[in-house]
C-alpha cells in the first residue's frame, strides 16, 4: 500500500494484519483515529497516569506519532507510551533519538534517550514477542522538556 493514497479502513486493517500477523482489535476503552490517506491508530488516554497509550499504529508512522503527541499535549498529558515490537536500536535511530545510557535495571535492558527537542525517552525490554521471537520494549516519551525519568 502506498501512503498518501486513500484506502478504506478495511484495507488498512487487512494491511496491518498481513504485515504484523496480529489482529487489529480495539480493546475496551480505546478509540480509533483514521484517515484514508494515512492509515489508523488505536489509543487510550490514561488520565491518572497522565499518558496517552498508543496500542496500534498502521500507515504513516511519523504522521501518527505527531498526531499522538498533539492529542497528548493538547489534553494536558505528560507522557506518550507504546510498545515497540522490534529491535530497539534501529527504532531509536529511526526517530533520531540519542542514547544517553543503556544498561540493565532489575535484569531488564533499559535505554534512556533524548530527542532533538531535549525530551527524554525510556525504552525498557519487556520480553520476546510470542509470535515472532523478536524483542519487545515498553517505550515512554516524556513530553515536557526537562522532565527527567527516575532511572
Amino acid at each position: 500500500m502506498k501512503y498518501g493514497e486513500p484506502h478504506s479502513m478495511e484495507e488498512w486493517v487487512k494491511f496491518y494484519e498481513s504485515k504484523t500477523h496480529d489482529a487489529a482489535d480495539v480493546p475496551q476503552g480505546f478509540s480509533v483515529t483514521f484517515l484514508p490517506t494515512r492509515g489508523f491508530m488505536v489509543t487510550k488516554p490514561d488520565i491518572e497516569g497522565s499518558m496517552l497509550m498508543v496500542y496500534i499504529v498502521c500507515g504513516d508512522g511519523a504522521f501518527w506519532h505527531d498526531v499522538a503527541e498533539l492529542l497528548a499535549i493538547n489534553n494536558g498529558l505528560r507522557y506518550l507510551t507504546t510498545i515497540c515490537t522490534r529491535h530497539i536500536e534501529p527504532y531509536i535511530r529511526l526517530w533520531g533519538w540519542k542514547i544517553l545510557t543503556k544498561g540493565d535495571i532489575n535484569n531488564q535492558k533499559r535505554y534512556v534517550c533524548i530527542d532533538k527537542q531535549g525530551r527524554y525517552i525510556v525504552a525498557t525490554h519487556r520480553g520476546e514477542d510470542v509470535k515472532t521471537g523478536e524483542p519487545s520494549y515498553w517505550v515512554t516519551k516524556y513530553l515536557i522538556k526537562g522532565e527527567k525519568p527516575d532511572v
